[in-house]
């Protein structure tokens, strides 16, 4: 647990808010460094070394309770907070404990406050998942959690917008929970942009600290590096004090050659286990040179060295590693964007095999070893066969390096060629497709009531005109039925008239007419049943091919208005 009584933190007796409100017109650019709760803490050591050939830049740090663990000592990486406090540029650490040391009274200044006053940009480098939650949320139950909270998103209160960059760092698994995409909606689309107040700096993909494979694991320290000197607008007039050290005073380098060393297939092993041995016994001698520091990842302001310089006059990268790590955008990031563009490959410059062969002839240089123990008079000088054979050795060595180095370079552009290739595809496959998109979405949302549909039969005119048109045929046709119905009711009704008379015939013959006129009587009454059977069964005829037409009527002109609805 950090607490405000250690002697790198500001002391209780001290009012940590008055402090930093003292410091506000100190000419400086004001960097606000917070951390929390993630294995990526380890790497504010080399964000913190990588500013610091700025002079006119002063940091506070922020740390959170659970960030506070990973800074404990515990190995070269992890140094202490008190370590950390005596990195360059470094003014005060902040714990939650630093809020209140003493009972505040009206009048004295609270330290969220002044932090957010005296920030110019601030830095959450990482930010967890626990504390991203919270920040999207509102909860401030910390001190980073509060300055984020009274942050001035729109610069009416201080009068001027200040940044808030987050590197997002958690476990894939978190990373890729549909939690965290409605937090990174709310970061980057809410309250990001370029208009924003929050800067998101999303995840890589790579081996994490908990050996799962995927995104999660944040951004390089150097883009961090890059991005807050762009937010704070820092120009490079200090490039001059950078520090760069020589490739074989690298522990990393170093750890790569031994580990280079014990991959030699055994069938050559024997060969050249003197080799080997030299090798091994150089890098150890290299280990113990009395400049090197026991922790190498810490800095302090008395080992700020002026830079080397390359063959064309320009600052040569870190020694960490012998390719360009600028490009530190991962494909996700890239096809995120609206219109995603290949970037041209990085070429390698025409001196970078020479240089590159001097560094690696320069890691096995023959520097004699300080020593403080004075020699004996008999102690005679190495001879001379042997500074050859040294000398040969580390030029096969160099040439080695060097081969190796090219083809891996040259591996690498091939793989940006070919990753640039896939790009523009997809690039070109995602801009058909948005064209296709937006035509259907323009068709999809033009009004339908001014929609004109095209007939073969009649004029182009919207739905409505169409149906209003088929309204007006149908109650035509209905009008006609009507009155087929009524004919066809008077027929029914003189019909039953017939059978009426005809029952009055039939019982006036049954009561004693004669047979003479009984037949004639019959024979007429057989011929008006005849015809009055021939007018109902045209009448119905007549009725039902009316009524067929008009369905059919009915049905075509149905179909001919969806079919041109369907077409249109």
């Amino acid at each position: 647990m950090v607490t405000n009584t250690e002697p790198h933190i500001d002391s209780p007796q001290a009012s940590a808010a008055a402090n930093v409100a003292l410091a506000h017109g100190d000419g400086k650019r004001h960097l606000l460094l917070a951390v929390s709760g993630s294995v990526a803490t380890i790497k504010i050591v080399p964000i913190i070394n990588g500013l610091a050939h700025h002079s006119n830049l002063s940091i506070r740090l922020i740390l959170t309770e659970a960030a506070a663990h990973f800074l404990g000592g515990q190995s070269p990486e992890q140094p202490t907070l008190a370590e950390v406090r005596r990195l360059p540029n470094v003014d005060a650490i902040y714990a939650d404990s630093a809020e209140w040391t003493r009972p505040w009274t009206r009048g004295l200044p609270i330290l969220h406050i002044e932090l957010r006053r005296w920030a110019d940009v601030l830095v959450v480098s990482p930010l967890s998942a626990n504390t991203m939650a919270k920040m999207v949320a509102g909860i401030c139950d910390n001190l980073l959690l509060s300055v984020i909270r009274a942050w001035d998103s729109d610069g009416s209160i201080d009068g001027v917008r200040k940044k808030i960059v987050v590197a997002c760092a958690m476990n894939t698994a978190m990373w890729w929970h549909p939690v965290t995409a409605s937090h990174l909606r709310t970061l980057e689309e809410d309250w990001g942009g370029e208009s924003g107040w929050v800067e998101v700096l999303r995840p890589v993909s790579k081996t994490l600290a908990c050996n799962d494979v995927g995104d999660g694991a944040m951004v390089s320290w150097e883009t961090i590096v890059a991005v807050a000197e762009a937010r704070l607008g820092l120009s490079d007039d200090d490039a001059e004090n950078r520090v760069t050290r020589p490739l074989y005073e690298d522990p990393v380098y170093l750890a790569v050659i031994l580990k280079w060393s014990q991959r030699i297939p055994d069938c050559f092993y024997s060969c050249y286990r003197p080799v080997i041995s030299c090798l091994r016994t150089f890098v150890d001698r290299k280990r113990r040179r009395p400049r090197f520091s026991s922790s190498p990842t810490i800095m302090s302001r008395s080992e700020i060295k002026a830079p080397k310089k390359g063959l064309d006059g320009s600052e040569l990268c870190s020694s960490s590693t012998l390719l360009d790590q600028a490009c530190s955008s991962t494909l996700r990031a890239r096809l995120r964007s609206q219109e995603p563009a290949s970037q041209p490959f990085a070429a390698l410059p025409s001196d970078s095999g020479a240089e590159v062969f001097r560094r690696f002839r320069a890691c096995f240089s023959l520097e004699p070893v300080c020593s403080s123990l004075p020699l004996a008079k008999d102690t005679k000088a190495p001879p001379a066969i042997e500074a050859e054979a040294m000398a040969q050795l580390r030029d096969t060595f160099a040439e080695a390096g060097l081969r190796f180095y090219t083809a891996i370079a040259e591996d690498i552009v091939q793989a940006r060629r070919d990753m640039d290739s896939e790009i523009a595809k997809l690039t070109e496959e995602s801009t058909a497709v948005l064209s296709r998109a937006d035509a259907l979405y323009s068709n999809v949302t033009y009004p339908l009531c001014v929609t004109l549909c095209h007939v073969d039969n009649g004029p182009s005119a919207t739905i409505a005109a169409h149906l209003s048109t088929l309204l007006a045929k149908l109650s035509t046709a209905h009008g006609e039925l009507e009155g087929l119905h009524k004919e066809w009711q008077s027929c029914v009704l003189e019909e039953r008239e017939a059978w009426k008379e005809l029952k009055a015939i039939d019982a006036i013959n049954s009561n004693g007419v004669p047979k003479v006129e009984n037949d004639a009587v019959k024979v007429a009454v057989e011929g008006f049943r005849t015809e009055a059977e021939a007018v109902i069964e045209a009448n119905e005829a007549e009725l039902e091919e009316i009524d067929t037409e008009l369905r059919e009527l009915m049905q075509g002109e149905t179909l001919k208005i969806m079919q041109s609805m369907m077409a249109s």
